[in-house]
């Protein structure tokens, strides 16, 4: 069809349906006739993530934060985007702007932890992977990770609790 919506929509049926290749030609369609419409792009984006397109989720993630800078799921999801492609720095400073437009939002911390623990801080990155688990992200990652680098500093039983917390994390989401 040539109608906006109407592309978009498709485009989101196709993305759940899992035919990525069509949903990105909907998107595609759709941004033609609307290039600012944001959420499109954004969708564009993680259609192209999820068919591991790393360049040209980047490129679609670019475009909603020239339309909106302060679009946050935009500096989340490129900076997840661009650490998959080994752009480390570029990636946190994204992490960082998610992190200060949704301060709620633990898991660009998270991430910030990750980064800090690739460029060799390990102090930086056990606070911020703690900082996540600590103000409630609770998230199997998280505690996986802070328990590595509580068992490298010799702390078993405290790596040992926070493993526990991460199966019964596993197990309620099961039940």
């Amino acid at each position: 069809p040539d109608h906006v919506l109407a592309n978009h929509l498709l485009g989101a049926m196709y993305f759940h349906q899992g035919t990525l290749d069509l949903a990105i030609e909907r998107y595609t369609k759709a941004l033609e006739e609307a290039p600012n419409f944001i959420l499109c792009a954004y969708d564009l984006g993680v259609a192209w993530y999820h068919r591991g397109n790393m360049p040209e989720a980047i490129r679609a993630f670019r475009r909603c934060l020239e339309i909106d800078s302060t679009y946050n799921a935009a500096h989340y999801r490129i900076a997840i985007a661009l650490f998959h492609t080994g752009e480390l720095d570029e990636a946190l400073d994204h992490f960082e702007k998610c992190s200060s437009l949704t301060p709620e939002f633990l898991m660009a911390r998270y991430h910030v932890g990750v980064i800090h623990e690739r460029n060799g801080d390990i102090e930086a990155a056990e606070a911020e992977v703690r900082r996540s688990v600590d103000e409630g992200v609770g998230e199997v990652s998280s505690l996986y990770h802070l328990a590595r680098f509580l068992r490298a500093r010799g702390d078993d039983a405290g790596a040992e609790q926070l493993l526990q917390r991460a199966r019964q994390f596993g197990r309620s989401r099961v039940g």
